[in-house]
């Protein structure tokens, strides 16, 4: 029975922030009638509930005078009311506590993107000079041992050699690539 009278109690609680959390500033407002006999009415249900006299908090239905007009209570004495039930019932019940325990925390992203190329060469260029067949792939390789060996190759020199051996077989394209690669990775591109 405690369980599900603290359920109400939080129930009624929310509904008095959500009521607090709208009310305009109480510089010229008054209190609209009905959210002001609403919180009359939670002051009777929160003390029946809890056990605990809160009518003391409630507003005077007589004292709305001429300059309301009888459209509702005080906006600073009703702002105010409410600000201090909704204290206490956060200090009694811990009701705040409860609920910055229920927050979740930020989602943090951390988009970090880098990119490593590791690349093992099991060949050289002249290892496949020597093991090259014809007389077209020593030239071309011998271009490319060349130029590689220069601080500043010659690309079109190099594009020239690597597209002719690109065309000319699959197997030593897949060699001479990775050379290619690691000589222009260690230059910066």
């Amino acid at each position: 029975m405690a369980e599900i009278d603290r359920v109400r109690i939080q129930s009624l609680y929310g509904e008095l922030k959500g009521y607090l959390s709208t009310l305009p500033k109480p510089e010229g407002f008054n209190g609209p009638m009905r959210i002001g006999k609403r919180f009359n009415t939670i002051c009777d249900e929160l003390s029946e509930v809890s056990r605990t006299d809160f009518t003391h908090l409630k507003l005077n239905e007589d004292d709305d005078d001429d300059e309301n007009d009888g459209y509702g209570f005080d906006g600073a004495t009703l702002k105010s009311s409410m600000a201090g039930l909704v204290s206490r019932l956060e200090l009694d019940y811990g009701f705040a506590t409860q609920q910055s325990q229920n927050v979740q925390p930020a989602i943090v992203i951390n988009n970090q993107n880098s990119n490593s190329i590791d690349i093992n060469i099991n060949f050289t260029i002249d290892s496949l000079l020597k093991s090259a067949t014809t007389k077209e792939e020593k030239v071309h390789l011998q271009v490319l041992d060349e130029e590689l060996k220069k601080p500043n190759a010659n690309w079109e020199k190099v594009r020239g050699a690597l597209g002719w051996i690109m065309n000319y077989s699959k197997d030593l394209s897949i060699k001479v690539l990775p050379i290619i690669l690691d000589y222009y990775l260690k230059k910066g591109l």
